[in-house]
């Protein structure tokens, strides 16, 4: 009975840290960040299709939004780029983060600017390499738009390859030139 005791308390005292850390965690977001993460995260209708960002994007926002505390103003502002984002997803019938490729220059300079700006309103810096986007706060990376393995390393070596064909391709020559001195090849 009283290990019976004992294990309750010990499962008590785990479980209580854990349900307080969870509530904290969303608790770090306040309401105006709150509506920052509902906007990001709802689907945008597209020709009849629903376009949704990718969950790892409305993960590294939320991550970063716990870590500042956004005013009424910076929240509006960054709600209202949004939204013109989404306005041009639909004029530009932008049915997945693929089709950003397609679109013509100055539409990616427009998304680029409003990217900028939404960043700019939360006190971080977006930057587009061309190939990834790229947004700091302080000097710390909090969103990347790049693959999230990448590959490190030196590049894939073909010399064993190309030398064990090659060592397929003298045996076979050999054996040939063998075979036809043995008159084993028909002519």
């Amino acid at each position: 009975m009283k290990k019976l005791a004992v294990l309750i308390l010990a499962i008590a005292l785990l479980i209580v840290p854990m349900s307080i850390s969870a509530s904290a965690a969303d608790a770090a977001l306040n309401d105006f960040e709150k509506k920052i993460i509902a906007s990001l995260d709802e689907n945008i209708e597209v020709d009849d299709l629903l376009f949704h960002l990718p969950q790892e994007y409305i993960n590294q926002a939320e991550n970063f939004l716990k870590s500042v505390d956004l005013t009424e103003t910076q929240a509006e502002e960054i709600l209202d780029l949004i939204q013109d984002c989404k306005d041009i997803a639909v004029a530009d019938h932008i049915h997945s983060t693929s089709d950003l490729k397609i679109l013509p220059q100055a539409e990616k300079q427009k998304l680029l600017g409003k990217g900028q700006a939404a960043a700019e309103a939360a006190g971080a810096v977006l930057t587009y390499n061309g190939e990834d986007v790229v947004v700091t706060h302080n000097g710390t990376t909090v969103f990347e738009d790049a693959p999230i393995v990448k590959v490190t390393g030196a590049e894939t070596d073909y010399t064993a390859l190309i030398l064990s064909v090659a060592g397929v391709v003298v045996a076979l020559a050999a054996a040939a030139v063998v075979a036809s001195k043995k008159g084993l090849l028909a002519k």
